[in-house]
């Protein structure tokens, strides 16, 4: 198992934080998707679901909480900070898996 993923990693990898949430990372296509777990803890976010923009992972290991700037294409944000719950496992996605 990996423990850890730099900004300068390649591949698509599988991220599980704490709460459930499952994160899609596409570092070769700089994507990344996240998808709550219903009853996780998790909150609803913006873009649940969707491939977005990634322009930063800032921290990404296991055991401290996932941290990437993203771009939503806010008006007047030139990128958001999303700081995930704490990673419990990194692994490589599956072939088929999206983003």
């Amino acid at each position: 198992m990996i423990h850890e993923l730099g900004d300068d990693a390649a591949g698509r990898w599988r991220i599980t934080t704490r709460t459930g949430t499952i994160y899609l990372l596409d570092l070769d296509r700089r994507l990344i998707r996240w998808q709550p777990v219903r009853g996780g803890g998790s909150t609803p976010m913006r873009a649940d679901g969707w491939d977005v923009a990634l322009l930063e992972v800032t921290q990404c290991r296991v055991g401290l909480p996932l941290v990437m700037l993203i771009d939503l294409h806010l008006p007047g944000a030139a990128c958001t900070r999303r700081i995930a719950s704490d990673i419990t496992r990194i692994r490589l996605a599956r072939t088929g898996a999206t983003p």
